[in-house]
């Protein structure tokens, strides 16, 4: 019997990872997971559309992700951009609601870039020494 507390969606064989599964009581939370493996295969889309896709599997998780453009993006500039790189890197879930898709607004996953702002650290932090012109001297 389904439990009629948990998101629809888990209600059925889903084939890939999806905002759903990170549905707990009443909201979405994040999950940190790590990248078992990047595999190019042919993937089966809703109505039986078939066309090559890229699938990221994580450690400990039945389902694979699909890798959408954002997606690698994001990956690229945290951990480069060949995906064979992504392999036991850790990344973190979290559900950008209300997306606007071509079927209407949904609850889609995204990878959080944990990179984002990292020059501006650096400075903040003192930064590297060649990360810029140097200071002009005190007068």
């Amino acid at each position: 019997m389904t439990d009629l507390t948990q998101h629809w969606r888990l209600a059925f064989d889903n084939k890939f990872l999806g905002a759903w599964n990170l549905w707990k009581g009443d909201r979405y939370l994040t999950a940190t997971v790590t990248i078992e493996r990047v595999a190019h295969e042919t993937v089966t889309m809703q109505g039986g559309r078939k066309e090559p896709g890229t699938l990221i599997y994580f450690k400990g998780k039945r389902v694979p992700m699909i890798l959408t453009k954002t997606m690698g993006k994001v990956l690229q500039s945290m951990h480069g951009p060949v995906p064979k790189g992504w392999e036991g890197k850790s990344i973190t879930l979290y559900v950008e609601r209300g997306f606007k898709t071509r079927d209407g607004l949904a609850d889609v996953l995204r990878i959080r870039n944990d990179r984002a702002g990292q020059g501006l650290k650096d400075q903040l932090r003192g930064g590297a020494p060649d990360d810029g012109p140097p200071e002009p001297p005190e007068q």
